[in-house]
């Protein structure tokens, strides 16, 4: 597979794209075949050195398609115990990435279900969780009026331009890379 790593701590320029081997999803995991990430901030800090030793290829969020699954994601759910703890993270592009997948239907009841909102703001006092338009969000984009699109889409060889571009503070928004 192709892949962005970092071959030393430093500027953009130190990420460069790379011939790996495919990887295999150990028990517990699952292997996602990544079809567009997201930019964060977080990656210049891993790319810099200021976190110190991080994995070479960087990355916090991603879309794309769950092609193999050898934990049993669903039987893995059906067994979390009453009272016990579910958190999805980075599940914003709805319930394609994992063929017919609904984390409602698929918990048991009375299991605890949280997810991860971006800036860490949904759900604080500032940003109540029962003042989010849901239904009507859902409404627009079902619709087609609502269309949460990214402020730039950049190849998977412009990562380096891509990089300079968001230390550089040009975002104004969430920046994607497509991977071909």
């Amino acid at each position: 597979m192709k892949a962005i790593t970092i071959s030393a701590p430093g500027g953009p320029d130190v990420l460069t794209i790379t011939e790996l081997p495919d990887p295999a999803p150990a028990s517990g995991e699952i292997l996602i075949r990544v079809k567009a990430f997201g930019l964060n901030h977080a990656e210049t800090y891993m790319r810099n050195g200021s976190w110190g030793q991080v994995a070479r290829v960087p990355g916090i969020e991603c879309a794309g398609i769950v092609e193999a699954d050898p934990s049993a994601l669903r039987d893995s759910l059906r067994i979390v115990r009453r009272r016990g703890r579910v958190c999805q993270l980075g599940f914003l592009g709805g319930l394609d990435p994992v063929p017919d997948f609904n984390p409602i239907a698929d918990l048991p009841s009375g299991v605890q279900f949280s997810f991860y909102g971006s800036a860490f703001v949904l759900g604080t006092r500032d940003f109540p969780l029962a003042e989010i338009p849901l239904a009507d969000m859902i409404a627009k984009a079902e619709s087609g009026s609502y269309q949460a699109k990214p402020v730039r889409v950049f190849r998977f060889s412009e990562i380096v331009e891509a990089h300079r571009a968001m230390e550089a503070g040009q975002a104004a928004g969430k920046m994607v890379v497509a991977v071909a």
